[in-house]
């Protein structure tokens, strides 16, 4: 790894806490392979409302821009270019950066709203048990300067959840499933999180490889710290054609091309939130949801392998349809769908897909590691 901190410009002793000397919180701004919108994502944490000695900066990238490192080297911003595949090691990586208590998110194509990390700090300084925090985003698409693009739409994803506080060790597991179920967890420059969520969990932290923000969520809750959530906007999600979820700007066959790559990932990801929650010997019921999500890409995995017989897609659509009854057919329905075209023909749900051969449909083995925000 290189690491260069920047020019008369370190990182805070030990002993810093949220109410001692030095940076109270650091911004972690995560580029994988995207250049063309990490120096507006820098821009706006520059912006901040509160003042600049409260918060420090780290860049993550995984490649070389002479003219953007010149600029990060001349505002004093460290950067790193972790080796790692896995977000979660990214993450993990920034502990041994900054002694900061505080950590937010910052994902390459996102913006903070100037007022976003006094509002983070306001939370926990009112409350000494709150492990994580969130809050709503509005979405935005098109432009790559200050200004450019088309003006905001209206507010998405947790904006329409109202304000939740789950107490810390393990209080309530259903309002814990049924708050990540409704977006508690979307969107990583959503979150910020206290330092000892992220030291206490660092075996598993390092091995997630997409699903940092849901990760985030329930490390927070097996840590025995409080979770809230606030739809009040402090920043902005960018869609655009190289995201997941930018469905309006994808065709159909892409998305789902997409998605379909991914989803060796995500079955991961969920087993690793599983498998710390079963550790942990907590309520099963807690990590419902992710239960439910796996289920969706273990159908997608089936629905599309060439290899697999009617009966191992049935086994998978009645999976996935048991472990939606308690969360919602909606997010489910489009992958239960797939299934049953699968159980009627072996190329029905690949056509639907747009894969035109059987030796398509696997698609491609390698981890597609550009996040979804």
């Amino acid at each position: 790894m290189t690491f260069s901190p920047g020019p008369g410009r370190g990182f805070p002793s030990p002993a810093s806490s949220l109410g001692g000397p030095g940076p109270k919180i650091c911004v972690v701004i995560i580029a994988f392979d995207r250049r063309e919108y990490l120096a507006e994502a820098v821009g706006s944490v520059l912006r901040q409302s509160i003042p600049r000695s409260d918060y420090e900066l780290l860049v993550l990238k995984n490649f070389g821009e002479p003219g953007l490192e010149e600029f990060l080297r001349r505002e004093g911003i460290p950067q790193d270019r972790p080796e790692s595949v896995a977000q979660g090691a990214w993450v993990a990586g920034a502990l041994t950066r900054s002694h900061a208590p505080l950590f937010a998110f910052l994902d390459d194509d996102d913006l903070f709203f100037p007022d976003k990390l006094g509002a983070a700090l306001g939370a926990f300084e009112l409350d000494p048990q709150l492990g994580y925090f969130h809050h709503g985003c509005a979405v935005f698409g098109g432009g790559t300067g200050p200004g450019g693009g088309p003006p905001p739409p209206p507010v998405r994803a947790g904006a329409a959840l109202g304000p939740i506080r789950l107490g810390p060790s393990g209080d309530r597991p259903r309002a814990g499933a049924r708050a990540f179920s409704r977006g508690a967890a979307f969107n990583l420059s959503s979150i910020v999180v206290r330092r000892e969520v992220l030291e206490a969990n660092l075996r598993w932290l390092r091995e997630s490889i997409l699903g940092v923000p849901a990760f985030l969520f329930y490390a927070a809750w097996v840590s025995g710290r409080a979770i809230a959530h606030t739809p009040a906007v402090h920043s902005r999600y960018r869609l655009h054609r190289s995201n997941a979820s930018a469905s309006g700007d994808r065709q159909r066959t892409v998305r789902w091309a997409h998605l379909r790559r991914l989803a060796e990932t995500r079955v991961h990801d969920a087993d690793l939130i599983l498998t710390m929650l079963r550790e942990r010997g907590l309520d099963p019921v807690l990590g419902a949801p992710v239960e439910t999500a796996r289920s969706r890409e273990l159908l997608m995995l089936a629905s599309t392998d060439p290899s697999a017989t009617r009966v191992d897609v049935l086994r998978a659509t009645v999976r996935l349809a048991r472990s939606s009854v308690l969360q919602g057919l909606r997010a489910s329905a489009p992958y239960l769908w797939i299934g049953l075209f699968r159980m009627v023909s072996r190329r029905c749900s690949w056509r639907w897909l747009g894969v035109d051969r059987p030796g398509l449909a696997t698609g491609s083995t390698s981890v597609d590691r550009r996040p979804d925000g």
